[in-house]
C-alpha cells in the first residue's frame, strides 16, 4: 500500500515544479518584450526615423536624415557669417545670428523654406524640358570650385566708360561755363541706396612726352579693359579633387553632412541657374538718368520765397549757395547725374517728371523741402552689377509667384521639428562678448 506521506510530498513537488516554469516562462517573456522593445527603439531611430519623409512634392522628397543635414549645414553657415561680421564689428547682425540660432525650429523654417524653393524649381525645370546628364552636373560641380576643364573662361570686357555728354544750347544756357557732372548726390540730400564698393577704371598714368609722341603715332580708341567674370584658377583635375575633398571632410566634420547631401545642394543651385537663365530674358539692359540741381530748405515758407526768387528771374547757381542747407550748396545744387532709385521717392517722381529746364514746385521729403531743377535726361546701359541683381530681383519675383501655385501640392510632416539639430553653434567666448554690457562713454574726461 503506497506512503500516503510520499503521496503528498510528490504533490508537492509537481506544485513547486509548475510554479517554477511558469515563473520561468514569465521571466523569458518579459525578456523577449524587453528585447523586442530595444530592437524596435533601435530600428526606430536607426531605420525607420532616417527614411521618414519629412516633405514631398510630387515625386521629389527628402528623408529626415537629409533636412536634419541641411539643417546643421544652415547653422554652419549662419555660424561663419556672424563670426565674419563680428570681425568687421557689425555686432547687432551677430547678435540676431545668436538668437536665431537658439531657436531650432526658425532655423529649420529657413531650411524647409529653401527645400520648398529647390522643388518648385526642379518641378519648372522639367515642365521647361531642362535636364542635365551627369557629365554636365560634373561640369558644372568643377567649375563651382574653381577648376575649368576646357581652359579658364575667356575675359570679358568690363563696362565701358560713357563719353561726357555733349551740353546743348539750352544747357549751356542754364549752367554756363559748366562741364558735364558725373557726381552724384550725397545721402544727406536725398539718396536712399546703400553705399556699395564700385570698380573704379584704371587711372590715367601722367603725359609724357614719350607718351604724347606714341599718341601721334596711334589714335585708335583703345579697348574696354578686360576683366574676366569668372576667377582664373591654375590647379589641375586631381587638385580640384582635392580640394572637393576637403570641402567633404570639412562639412562631415562641422555638420555631420555626406557627400549624398552635399550634392543635393550643388545640384539644386545649378538648376537655380539653368532656370532663370530660360525664364528671365527680358530684363531691361539700359536704365532712365537726370542730371539735376536741387536747392534744399528747411521749411515750405522759405522754399516758397526762394521759388518766388526764382520766377522773378534769380540765379539758381547763386540762390542754392545762398539759400541751401545741403551739401550740394556749394556746388550751386549740382546733384549730378543719377538714376530713378537712387533717391527717396518723392524727390524721384519730381525730378523724372520735369523736362529739361522746368523748375519744380516746393517738395517735400524727410531731408527738407526740395526745389529741383532738371538740366539733362539719358538712357544708360547698365553695368553688369546691376544687370544682374536685376535679374535675381526678377527671378526672386517669378520664384514666389511659382511657390504660391505650388503652395497646396506640398505634403509636410507634422512631425518635421522633432529632434531638431541644435549645432553647430556661436562659440562660447563669442556669446560671453556679446553679453558684456557696452561702456557708454563717460562725461568729462576732456575736463
Amino acid at each position: 500500500m503506497p506512503d500516503p506521506k510520499n503521496k503528498k510530498f510528490i504533490a508537492l513537488k509537481e506544485k513547486e515544479n509548475r510554479q517554477k516554469r511558469f515563473i520561468l516562462i514569465g521571466t523569458v517573456s518579459i525578456l523577449v518584450i524587453v528585447i523586442a522593445l530595444v530592437a524596435f527603439g533601435l530600428l526606430q531611430e536607426n531605420v525607420f526615423a532616417p527614411k521618414k519623409t519629412i516633405i514631398e512634392l510630387g515625386s521629389q522628397s527628402m528623408n529626415a536624415t537629409e533636412f536634419k543635414q541641411r539643417v546643421s549645414y544652415q547653422r554652419l553657415n549662419m555660424v561663419s557669417q556672424a563670426i565674419q561680421m563680428y570681425q568687421y564689428g557689425m555686432q547687432d547682425y551677430v547678435t540676431q545670428f545668436a538668437i536665431q540660432l537658439q531657436q531650432p525650429e526658425l532655423v529649420g523654417q529657413i531650411v524647409l523654406d529653401d527645400i520648398k524653393a529647390e522643388m518648385v524649381i526642379m518641378a519648372e525645370a522639367e515642365k521647361l524640358g531642362i535636364e542635365l546628364s551627369d557629365d554636365e552636373i560634373e561640369l558644372e560641380t568643377q567649375k563651382l570650385f574653381g577648376y575649368f576643364a576646357d581652359g579658364t573662361p575667356t575675359p570679358v570686357p568690363t563696362q565701358e566708360i560713357l563719353p561726357t555728354s555733349t551740353l546743348t544750347e539750352q544747357q549751356l544756357t542754364l549752367v554756363p561755363d559748366t562741364a558735364t557732372p558725373t557726381a552724384t548726390a550725397t545721402p544727406e540730400e536725398g539718396e536712399e541706396v546703400e553705399v556699395e564698393e564700385e570698380e573704379l577704371p584704371t587711372p590715367t598714368p601722367p603725359a609724357t612726352q614719350e607718351a604724347a609722341e606714341e599718341e601721334v603715332e596711334d589714335n585708335s580708341t583703345p579697348d574696354p579693359t578686360a576683366t574676366p567674370i569668372l576667377k582664373p584658377t591654375e590647379f589641375t583635375y586631381e587638385l580640384y579633387q582635392a580640394r572637393y575633398q576637403e570641402t567633404l571632410d570639412g562639412l562631415a566634420t562641422e555638420a555631420q553632412m555626406d557627400e549624398e547631401t552635399l550634392k543635393g545642394i550643388i545640384l539644386a543651385y545649378i538648376y537655380r541657374e539653368k532656370v532663370m537663365e530660360a525664364v528671365i530674358t527680358d530684363v531691361e539692359e539700359s536704365q532712365d538718368f537726370v542730371w539735376a540741381r536741387h536747392i534744399l530748405l528747411e521749411d515750405e515758407e522759405t522754399a516758397k520765397e526762394v521759388l518766388a526768387m526764382l520766377n522773378d528771374g534769380g540765379d539758381f547757381t547763386e540762390l542754392a549757395k545762398e539759400y541751401s542747407t545741403g551739401p550740394s550748396a556749394e556746388d550751386g545744387g549740382d546733384l549730378g547725374w543719377f538714376a530713378e532709385d537712387t533717391m527717396v521717392e518723392p524727390f524721384s517722381v519730381a525730378a523724372f517728371s520735369l523736362e529739361i529746364g522746368e523748375i519744380s514746385e516746393p517738395v517735400e521729403t524727410s531731408f527738407g523741402w526740395h526745389i529741383i531743377q532738371v538740366l539733362g535726361k539719358e538712357e544708360r546701359p547698365l553695368d553688369q552689377r546691376t544687370l544682374e541683381q536685376k535679374r535675381q530681383a526678377a527671378f526672386d519675383d517669378w520664384l514666389a509667384e511659382k511657390m504660391a501655385e505650388y503652395e497646396s501640392e506640398f505634403v509636410i510632416s507634422e512631425t518635421w521639428t522633432e529632434d531638431l539639430p541644435t549645432e553647430p553653434s556661436l562659440p562660447p567666448e563669442l556669446l560671453q562678448l556679446l553679453n558684456q554690457p557696452q561702456q557708454a562713454p563717460s562725461v568729462g574726461d576732456d575736463q
